[in-house]
């Protein structure tokens, strides 16, 4: 199973240094346009790569397939990562509840950020650094 990783998702985990959670999946992938909303915390965008997760260079085709599926709570950055899930048959790691709801009404999977600390998802918690 290959997870497409939001933005948000990221973020998140940049604020937790807990990027490296995300090297216990079996593949992760970020559009190019994805990382580019990767700017706090400082120097994310890096780790990410860093990290080893494939950035994946976006496709003008892609966003016009894409953009039917925009609405004004979704960005075209949302219905991209949406259309790639789609088409290239990717979990979406997402926060994003329009995001999430367009997925479930797609049939497209998806999880978000709490999943990885569920039992059914990487088998281990998320923690602030120097909390127990």
């Amino acid at each position: 199973m290959t997870f497409l990783l939001d933005a948000n998702v990221l973020i998140d985990l940049g604020f937790v240094q807990g990027l490296d959670i995300l090297l216990k999946l079996e593949a992760s992938e970020v559009l190019d346009i994805v990382l580019l909303e990767c700017q706090e915390p400082e120097g994310l965008a890096d780790q990410v790569v860093a990290a080893g997760i494939q950035e994946i260079e976006s496709q003008i085709e892609w966003r016009q397939q894409a953009q039917p599926f925009k609405t004004s709570r979704l960005s075209s950055q949302d219905v991209l990562n949406f259309y790639y899930a789609k088409t290239f048959r990717r979990t979406l790691l997402t926060n994003e509840k329009p995001l999430r709801n367009l997925c479930k009404r797609e049939g497209v999977e998806y999880h978000g950020l709490l999943w990885l600390g569920k039992p059914s998802g990487v088998h281990e918690e998320l923690r602030v650094p120097g909390s127990r």
